[in-house]
Parts: structure tokens; C-alpha cells; sequence
């Protein structure tokens, strides 16, 4: 105290108050009031401590103001103080210096508000010197971050406390905004209570997100976004670590999602890349939405999807594919020949076949996305009905199809749908018009990639011991017997690999393979069981070209010769077709066979087979 004493500035030279002039290089009182500004109370308090200072020592009317100069010499710290105090003395009576010189000395600082709300003799010495009390109590709500009960208490003395708190409010007190917010908001006033909310939030307070989000809607997302910018770093520490705070940005993550904003939706899902976002992206979509963003990722099914699925909803939906850029900056890699289509798709987003391309690639023929994609283009045709969710409508577009020219991507839907679509009645439907249509003029379908759209293989197990996944068959017998209804050669390996022996529908196949001519389909039958053997469907294969023509006896014998592969595993393989080529010939092998048998037994090097012909000579001479 002392030492502030000794060296206190002189209140009319303080460096704050004045400046040097360019022209004439004398000091001059920084500045100064020109008579056009119109200065009350709430221009005054719109400035920092400093400039606040300053605009009231160059006003003719300083005195009027003194309440707020010595409010901020109690209240602030640092050069605040020392200009607050210069500016005082420099307006103050002999009555004025009295109080500012036993505040001094009694060092309130340390006090707070007691000696201010408390101290009677204080509030009398202030009103005989002709100082507003309010000023004082109203920068002690300015200046004080903390609030407590005295806080409420100085507010309580004051009889329009609200340019004061509002003050307070917009430099920052999170806490005194927490608390009007309820206030106001108890009150009825949603707005005022909204501005009060967004300091609260902006100070940490997540309990008023989803209130305030109701509140402002879609004016809320700047301040979410920029708190999440913020306190990013938050989720870069372990879950598990004591102390872990990304559960606040989830919070701020979660109240973007209710906003309903095309901007809060792009921004969640380019973070989703990262973080998952699962659930804020199923929250802010809305397929009934006229935004296409939103209502993109509006048709994303309820339960868990993967990051291409939503990168297609996208595509499918919107028309302006501008904003999806991001995307080629390495965040939609996987799966690899869906993002190079991407990339061909937003090097080309005029080019319909290209995008239709992707969107099968990445989501498949029955998908939500592919339908609406191609809806787009026929909204009020055929396609309304074959799309639709209701399954009469769905089997009355198979039935006018049967009278229209359809093109070839509805073509290759019908077909697909003959497989996919969940109601066997449609099923039946939409196969009697790919067979009233001709199963030949529908392009682009590839029998190896159609087994695994009819019979998809079962999720992966990544438990130790976890069986292989497995093929879901449990349609097999109404899918083959389509296809062999549909009497196109090119599914006979799909039906011959997948067929049971001794099924019905293996008779059907049986009388299907009677329609082609003989000799091709000898042939086919060979190459299928080489390639498949020493598989069940290759054993069939060969069965059903004996059946159909007998000499092929003389081709199932010169299969059992000997034909070594270079490596080991195909050396394997070999030995297997083979045995199983034996086994066949055993059928109708008879005692004429002996001597050939004889010599490929001496000749193959493999003990099974040696084996094999053993037994078959020893049933032959028996």
C-alpha cells in the first residue's frame, strides 16, 4: 500500500489519459468526446475497462459518473485500478476523496461485497458525496466472474439491474447466465432467455444444450459447431482414462443433431468418418425433408449401416454432388471398387450410368438407395409401382409391365426382384414377366455375381475357432427352380454347383438339360465338373451328361489317366478329380477294363489311386 502510494501517477498525467499530438507534439487527453455521440450509461458500459475510463474523463458530466469509476477501482485489478483511480481524483470533491481514500486503506478487495452490502456507514458516506450507488453495486456484477448469493443480493438492490447483468452476460459470465437464463425463462420470455443460454453454453454449461437448441433451432448451429472446434482434443483421450471429458463434445455432437440444419448434417457427417455418429445422423435425417441432404440420409435403415452405405444414400438423393468433395480427400476408401466409382462419379456427376453403377456396387439391386436413384428419372411410370413398400402395389406394376416397354435397368430390377423381393407372391410375379419379357434381352447380369446376390454368404465370426460363414441356401430349391424356368444356359453352372442329387429339383434340371442340343451340353456339363471337381455338383455334372449321352463313358475313362500339376496343392487336386472320376467309371466298368485298369495302376504314382484300382479289380474278378 505503501509502495502504490509513493507511486501513484498523477491523476491528470496518467499514460492512459493522454496522448502526444502528431502536429504539435504537446499531450493532449485521449479521447475526446466529439459532440455528435450520444453518451448514456449503456454506451458507456458497451466499452472495455480501459476505454471505459477514458471516454468518462473527457466528459463534461464526469462527476454524474463517478458510481461506475469508483465500482471499477473496487473491482478490477491492474492498470484498471490505476487509471480508475486517476480519473476519480481527477473529477472527485473533497467528499469523493474521502471515500476513495478509506476504501484504500481499509482494503476491501479482499472483503467482496460485505462491506458494500453490509456496511451502512459506507452507502451514507457514498450518498452524501452525490455518487450513484447503483453505479457501484452495477460494476461489481460486471466485474465479478464469480457469482454467489451477494451477487443476487447487490442485483436485488438495484431497481433496473438489467443493463447491468446484460453487461455482465455479454463479457462472458457463464454462471450469471446460467442462472437469468432460468429466470427468464420461468418468466416466459424464450428469446431473452435463448441470449442468456448461449453465454451459459459457450462457459461450459451442456445441461442448457437441448433447451436452447429448441429455442433458436437452426440459429444454434454456429455456436455448437465452434464449441465442438473447441473441444475437439476431448475425444483423442482413451474412454477408459479417469478424468475423460469427450463425453461433453458427444453432448454438443448429439444437440446438432436436433437442429434440423443442412449444415449441422454435412458437418456431422463429415465427422462421422472419425467418430461414428450413428445415431445424431439417423436423428437430424428426415426423408420427408425437402432438403436433399437430410432427406438422404433420412432413408438409412434404423439398425447399424456402414459409412459406404451413407456415402450412396447421398449420391442417390442429391442432385448437386458439390458439397460431397470432402469425400475424395481420403475419408471413403473402403470398400476399394466402390470408392474408385466414386471417384469416377464426381469426376463425371453427369453421367447417370456411371452413378447407377455405383450405387449397385456399393448397396445392391434391392436397395432403398437404387430405387429412389432410379425413380429420379420415371417418377410417375412403371417404377412407382415396382418401388413402392406395399406389396400389392409392387405385384400390380409386375402385371402392367407385361404391357410396356421397359428398358434395360428396369429389366435387370425385375429379375433381381425375382429373387429379393421379401413377398413370395411378387417373387412370382415379377419371374412370370422376366420370362414374358426373355431372360436374353436383359443385359449386364453375370451369373458369378448373381450367387452371391441369391445366396449371400452369413456374417464373419472373429471369435478363435469360429466356423468359416456359410452361404444361406435356405431358398435354394424356389431360386434354382427359377432359374431353370427361366431355360438360359448361362445359370446352369449356378444351378448344377447348388442343385442336390437327389432333389426334385435335380429331376427338373434333368429334363431342362433335354432342350439343349446334346453335344454342347455334354461338353458344358465336362468343363463344369473339371473345374469343380472333386466337388459334390462336379460328380452330378458328369452323371447327368452320362444320362444324357451314354458315350460319354469313353471320356469319364480317359479322365482317370494320370495328369500331375507343378505344385503341390494342385498335385492335391488332381489326385482327388481322379478318384472321383474312378469312382464313376467303377459304375460301369466291366472284366474288358482289366487291362487298362492294370496299366494305369502301374503308372500313377499316388497310393490312393493305386488303392482305388486296387478294389475296383478285385470287384471286377469277383
Amino acid at each position: 500500500i505503501t509502495r502504490f502510494k509513493e507511486d501513484k501517477t498523477s491523476a491528470a498525467h496518467h499514460p492512459a489519459l493522454m496522448c502526444e499530438c502528431e502536429v504539435c507534439g504537446a499531450t493532449h487527453d485521449k479521447g475526446l468526446v466529439t459532440g455528435d455521440e450520444k453518451i448514456d450509461i449503456a454506451h458507456i458500459l458497451k466499452k472495455s475497462s480501459i476505454d471505459r475510463l477514458i471516454l468518462i474523463n473527457n466528459l463534461e458530466e464526469a462527476s454524474k459518473y463517478q458510481g461506475l469509476v469508483l465500482g471499477t477501482f473496487i473491482w478490477d485489478t491492474g492498470e484498471s485500478q490505476q487509471v480508475a483511480k486517476a480519473v476519480y481524483l481527477r473529477h472527485a470533491t473533497s467528499l469523493q476523496r474521502e471515500v476513495i481514500d478509506s476504501i484504500w486503506n481499509d482494503n476491501w478487495r479482499r472483503k467482496g461485497w460485505q462491506p458494500i452490502l453490509q456496511g451502512k456507514r459506507f452507502k451514507k458516506k457514498v450518498q452524501e458525496s452525490s455518487i450513484d450507488f447503483e453505479q457501484i453495486l452495477g460494476m461489481g456484477i460486471i466485474l465479478n466472474q464469480r457469482v454467489t448469493d451477494s451477487t443476487f443480493d447487490a442485483i436485488g438492490m438495484i431497481k433496473s439491474p438489467e443493463i447491468y447483468v446484460d453487461t455482465a452476460i455479454e463479457s462472458g459470465n457463464s454462471q450469471l447466465a446460467e442462472a437469468y437464463a432460468e429466470k427468464v425463462r420461468d418468466e416466459g420470455d424464450s428469446e431473452v432467455a435463448a441470449k442468456y443460454m448461449h453465454v451459459a453454453i459457450k462457459g461450459g454449461n451442456t445441461e442448457l444444450l437441448e433447451e436452447y437448441v429448441k429455442i433458436r433451432g437452426q440459429e444454434a448451429v454456429a455456436l455448437i459447431i465452434e464449441l465442438i472446434d473447441q473441444n475437439r482434443w476431448r475425444l483423442d483421450d482413451s474412454p477408459y482414462r479417469y478424468g475423460y471429458t469427450g463425453d461433453q463434445v458427444r453432448l454438443y455432437y448429439e444437440a446438432l443433431s436436433k437442429t434440423g440444419s443442412p449444415e449441422a448434417a454435412l458437418f456431422l457427417i463429415k465427422a462421422s468418418f472419425k467418430q461414428g455418429l450413428h445415431s445424431e445422423i439417423r436423428q437430424i435425417g428426415d426423408k420427408n425433408s425437402k432438403d436433399t441432404i437430410i432427406s438422404a440420409i433420412g432413408t438409412l435403415p434404423a439398425s447399424r449401416w456402414e459409412q459406404s452405405e451413407m456415402v450412396v444414400a447421398l449420391v442417390a438423393n442429391m442432385d448437386d454432388y458439390g458439397p460431397l468433395e470432402f469425400l475424395l480427400d481420403g475419408r471413403y476408401n473402403e470398400p476399394k471398387e466402390a470408392a474408385r466409382l466414386f471417384k469416377e462419379v464426381m469426376a463425371s456427376p453427369e453421367d447417370y450410368e456411371k452413378t447407377r453403377m455405383f450405387i449397385i456396387e456399393a448397396a445392391g439391386f434391392n436397395s432403398i438407395h437404387y430405387k429412389n436413384y432410379l425413380l429420379k428419372k420415371d417418377p410417375d411410370g412403371i417404377r412407382k409401382f415396382l418401388f413402392n413398400d406395399d406389396p400389392g402395389l409392387r405385384l400390380m406394376g409386375t402385371s402392367m409391365g407385361k404391357s410396356k416397354e421397359l428398358d434395360t435397368e428396369i429389366k435387370e430390377f425385375v429379375f433381381m426382384m425375382s429373387f429379393l423381393d421379401p413377398e413370395e407372391s411378387v417373387r412370382e410375379g415379377a419371374a412370370d414377366l422376366v420370362k414374358e419379357k426373355g431372360i436374353s434381352q436383359i443385359a449386364g447380369i453375370d451369373s458369378k455375381e448373381l450367387i452371391d446376390i441369391i445366396f449371400p454368404w452369413g456374417p464373419v465370426s472373429n471369435w478363435r475357432g469360429a466356423p468359416p460363414p456359410s452361404r444361406d441356401l435356405s431358398k435354394r430349391k424356389e431360386f434354382l427352380e427359377r432359374l431353370i424356368y427361366y431355360e438360359d444356359k448361362q445359370f446352369l453352372p449356378l444351378i448344377l454347383e447348388h442343385v442336390q442329387p437327389g432333389s426334385k429339383t435335380n429331376t427338373k434340371l434333368g429334363l431342362f438339360l433335354k432342350s439343349f442340343d446334346k453335344n454342347e451340353t455334354v461338353d458344358m456339363l465336362f468343363d463344369f465338373a473339371i473345374e469343380k471337381a472333386p466337388e459334390a455338383c462336379a460328380r452330378n455334372a458328369i452323371m447327368r451328361a452320362l444320362a444324357i449321352e451314354p458315350k460319354t463313358y469313353e471320356r469319364i475313362k480317359d479322365m482317370t489317366k494320370m495328369r500331375t500339376g507343378k505344385e503341390r496343392t494342385k498335385r492335391k487336386k488332381a489326385v482327388n478329380a481322379r478318384l472321383m472320376f474312378i469312382e464313376i467309371f467303377a459304375t460301369k466298368a466291366t472284366a474288358k477294363d482289366l487291362p487298362h485298369i492294370q496299366e494305369l495302376m502301374k503308372k500313377d504314382r499316388s497310393p490312393r489311386v493305386k488303392r482305388k484300382f486296387a478294389d475296383l479289380i478285385m470287384k471286377i474278378n469277383t
